[in-house]
């Protein structure tokens, strides 16, 4: 056997026994509301009991309702496992990835960091949303460089926006983001010669989601548009929970969007950080911090360099990392959440960063 099926088989395994430690022993780390939400809600459906009417942010217990209701298995344990395979079939999409950039010497080093990182663990075995949105990720990155190649064109664009609805259902807060991503990459196959030409088409691009966001009142969000959303979250959840930190408020001003993404990203990216109110699961999220911030400047200086040397690939992948992460960044006060929320990317970031030593060290 290869030696990173033997990687992937000992992860998925370490995860089933997660998840059964998790069920049967004793809750894990991470295993609180959410989880167990998801699950006490997907028996509500499963049994016709639930009377709230379906929405779009409620894909995900719709889908393990209807599995439970289906198979007639209605054991946490048993949503649980089809999380870990969602997360073992990411990993699968990630080996193809790998292979598709011609990455073969740092492939192994690649694929430790993905499955070893302890929250990934952890999430990934219980029933949350991340490892699906992780796995439909994955697929929308591995879509695009086929479609990048030109092989089957219509099949793999047609993919790569099935993928993105997927995850729009999974989280309609990322309708914005995935509309981005998607003219972005259609973009890149008439630029994808000229970095430059790129980087400008999607800053104009990134103008007009702006307009939007600030300026247009949306339906689905009763009448507010995303930033008066965003501002109810942040007063709503700064009340509230230890681990929560400060973005401030997005005001009139012209300036107050800028510095809002500035802040809100730099607390989502390396929160908590004040050690005289740790405990020590946060010194453990940040020395993860560490990891994924290494990894994040690796990614810009492949950035650099692929600009440079008009690698609209890398570029494009840059672009959809930060997308993502922004998007969560936006909403997310509480360093706990924060850490399951860096996951759905983390395979991205982990393409970026192990392509950008590829880069810089010539390894073939």
């Amino acid at each position: 056997m290869r030696p990173e099926w033997i990687i992937l088989t000992a992860a998925t395994v370490l995860r089933i026994i997660f998840a059964y430690w998790n069920v049967f022993i004793s809750p894990i780390i991470g295993s609180g509301d959410d989880a167990q939400g998801f699950h006490d809600n997907a028996l509500n459906i499963a049994n016709n009991t639930y009377t709230s009417s379906y929405s779009r942010e409620q894909s995900y217990m719709f889908f393990l309702g209807y599995i439970y209701r289906i198979t007639g298995f209605e054991s946490q344990f048993f949503g649980s496992l089809i999380s870990c395979i969602a997360w073992a079939l990411s990993a699968v999409i990630l080996i193809k990835i790998f292979d598709e950039l011609g990455i073969k010497k740092l492939k192994l080093i690649g694929l430790i960091f993905y499955v070893a990182l302890p929250s990934s663990v952890i999430y990934t075995s219980l029933t949350m949303r991340e490892p699906f949105m992780l796995f439909f990720i994955n697929c929308f990155v591995l879509s695009f460089l086929n479609l990048y190649k030109n092989n089957k064109i219509y099949i793999n664009g047609l993919m790569a926006a099935l993928f993105g609805i997927f995850i729009v259902l999974l989280n309609i807060s990322f309708i914005t983001s995935i509309a981005f991503i998607i003219m972005s990459g259609i973009i890149i196959k008439f630029t994808k010669q000229n970095c430059v030409e790129y980087l400008l088409l999607i800053t104009f691009i990134a103008l007009f989601f702006y307009f939007i966001t600030t300026n247009i009142p949306l339906n689905y969000f009763n009448g507010n548009s995303l930033i008066d959303i965003i501002n109810i979250r942040q007063d709503h959840f700064q009340k509230f929970a230890r681990a929560s930190y400060e973005n401030g408020f997005i005001t009139d001003s012209k300036l107050s969007l800028a510095k809002f993404i500035v802040i809100s990203f730099k607390n989502y990216m390396i929160q908590p950080v004040d050690f005289d109110k740790m405990i020590l699961k946060d010194y453990l999220l940040f020395l993860e911090n560490l990891i994924r911030v290494g990894m994040f400047f690796l990614a810009v200086i492949g950035l650099m360099k692929s600009i440079v040397s008009n690698n609209t690939r890398y570029v494009f992948l840059f672009f959809l990392y930060l997308v993502i992460e922004l998007t969560w960044a936006s909403y997310t006060i509480n360093w706990g959440t924060a850490v399951r929320h860096h996951l759905p990317s983390y395979g991205i970031l982990t393409v970026l960063s192990i392509y950008s030593l590829k880069l810089c060290k010539k390894i073939v």
